[in-house]
């Protein structure tokens, strides 16, 4: 199973698109809740913030995850590639280990660090 917002949304222009779109769509169904975020907030402040720093800038190996580069590097990805990427390499020393929703959860509070607005519904739809 995976989570598919670009089909959801109907756009499939990388994370620039679906930032864009979900600033237009923020009201009724999001890419996202405030509350996937606010989870994921937590999420990452216990499994990822020792490495990408508690305000996502990142140190040494681990990139920044909010801001320019960021954007720059994740520009032509979907939101399925950034993902699919942490759950198959996130955290290093328990690779996919956190479970479907902590990802989902994940994938909104980077996306809302970015500028992405939540919606009133999650946008996120599990296909086979």
């Amino acid at each position: 199973m995976i989570y598919d917002i670009e089909t959801m949304l109907g756009v499939r222009s990388g994370l620039i698109g679906i930032l864009a779109t979900a600033a237009a769509l923020a009201q009724t169904v999001g890419p996202f809740t405030a509350e996937q975020a606010s989870t994921g907030e937590s999420l990452y402040q216990v499994h990822c913030a020792t490495c990408h720093l508690a305000h996502l800038g990142g140190r040494n190996e681990a990139p920044q995850l909010a801001g320019g580069n960021f954007m720059k590097t994740w520009t032509r990805r979907t939101t399925r590639d950034l993902f699919v990427y942490m759950q198959a390499t996130m955290p290093p020393s328990n690779r996919g280990g956190l479970g479907e929703d902590a990802y989902v959860n994940l994938t909104a509070f980077i996306l809302e660090a970015n500028g992405a607005v939540a919606g009133t519904q999650p946008g996120w739809r599990i296909s086979a």
